[in-house]
């Protein structure tokens, strides 16, 4: 079965978030809402208009799970954020009386709080709308590390070989230093015309035919 392995947002949260931010928005700013355009404050009508966008981006996470799809998608949504967080830290105080107005309680930080409620729920809609890919399902994961001890197994023996290289050149750096050229030559050549099979158990290589090499090996 093949999965889709495409980078994936977390467009239900996106959505969620957007919609609680919109939603609630509209809620708690009805009275104002229903007195008419008129007696709307400034604030209020910059709000609105973010939300315009804010409604765009539902619509399109809606539709689109990979969400911002692009670098620039994602510096866009991040944009949008830091220009709302300024107007919001800008009118806090002003929503914060517009909010007070809605909500029957005698803590006016409830205000300002619910003017960090909407930032953060901002904030994680534009975070959740970032493509990221899938985390790997068991079998890609044990794929991945099989084929991970395969690389480290072959630069093991590749630093085997490397080392026994070195041992074997000064190996023969040693014999050259021991054995004249004729000795050398004579002993290579029986190294080579010696037959590959080892041998037998309870058979050891004649110790004579090892005499007279420089002393001895």
């Amino acid at each position: 079965m093949n999965e889709n392995t495409s980078p994936q947002a977390k467009c239900g949260t996106a959505v969620a978030c957007l919609f609680l931010l919109t939603a609630g928005q509209l809620f708690l700013l009805r009275g104002v809402l229903a007195a008419g355009p008129g007696s709307w404050p400034g604030a209020l009508v910059g709000e609105l208009v973010f939300c315009v966008p804010m409604l765009a981006a539902l619509v399109w996470c809606w539709g689109h799970p990979r969400g911002w799809t692009t670098n620039r998608g994602c510096a866009a949504a991040f944009a949008f954020f830091g220009a709302y967080l300024a107007f919001q830290i800008v009118f806090r105080q002003t929503f914060a009386q517009l909010y007070l107005s809605a909500v029957d309680t005698q803590f006016p930080s409830v205000g300002l709080a619910l003017v960090a409620v909407k930032v953060v729920l901002l904030l994680m809609a534009v975070i959740a709308g970032i493509p990221a890919a899938p985390a790997p399902t068991g079998r890609e994961y044990a794929d991945k590390l099989r084929h991970a001890v395969h690389k480290q197994e072959a630069q093991w023996a590749k630093g085997s070989a490397a080392g026994a290289k070195q041992d074997l050149d000064a190996a023969m750096a040693k014999l050259r230093e021991n054995l004249s050229p004729e000795e050398l030559d004579a002993l290579l050549t029986q190294l080579r015309d010696a037959p590959d099979q080892p041998p037998e158990d309870g058979e050891a290589p004649a110790a004579e035919d090892w005499h007279g090499w420089g002393g001895g090996i």
